[in-house]
């Protein structure tokens, strides 16, 4: 039964050469990417692979943060502050949200958690197990979802606000010009391992004819 790179070689236009360059590779990490991007050549899989979106994310957060980070340095007293209160008000709601959150999670739980020990009541050996399970469930989630309580995160001092937002800013564009290497180093590796691939299949299948 043929697969769906095998399909096509008993077809009359059926080209060795393509099928090798174009077709099996996208099965490896090299090219995994583009294995459901349909028909594609030598020259746009090359294409693909150099306009590499992970490359150009990083670049742009990196040229982003760098210029968040000189504008924080500048930014006036008057202009943090108001930032600064926006964040402690959006703070307190999320942490009285997830709060609120919580409670009615913790409400629901516990009402199953008592139908299931009512169940329990003369239940037969396999379905208190089941029921056993269920509720150990239960309590695994409840131990670990509802015992937990947010910090609420308040800035009061302009200044140790600002240098909040720099250390931040900082670590933001730190990341991203590391990652932004990554990428590139790794974009580079696939270009040349599949050009490397491509000169090796032509000059062999060469030698075969």
């Amino acid at each position: 039964m043929p697969t769906g790179y095998t399909a096509q070689i008993m077809e009359k236009d059926f080209d060795l050469k393509k099928w090798l360059v174009e077709e099996l590779p996208r099965n490896f990490g090299l090219l995994i990417s583009l294995r459901d991007s349909g028909k594609l050549d030598e020259k746009q899989i090359l294409k693909e692979l150099e306009d590499d979106n992970v490359v150009e994310y990083h670049l742009k957060k990196m040229k982003k943060t760098k210029k968040d980070l000189a504008s924080i340095k500048i930014k006036s007293d008057t202009l943090l502050k108001k930032e600064m209160d926006k964040i402690n008000k959006s703070e307190v709601n999320r942490v009285k949200n997830y709060v609120k959150k919580n409670e009615k999670g913790k409400k629901k739980f516990n009402e199953i958690k008592e139908k299931l020990i009512k169940l329990k009541y003369g239940a037969n050996e396999f379905v208190n197990k089941v029921l056993d399970f269920g509720i150990s469930q239960i309590d695994q989630t409840a131990d670990y979802d509802f015992k937990y309580v947010p910090e609420l995160v308040q800035f009061i001092d302009v200044n140790k606000y600002r240098e909040f937002l720099i250390k931040k800013a900082t670590q933001d564009v730190i990341y991203h010009q590391e990652e932004y290497v990554k990428a590139l180093d790794n974009r580079n590796e696939r270009v040349e391992i599949y050009k490397q691939y491509i000169k090796f299949i032509k000059e062999n299948l060469k030698e075969m004819k």
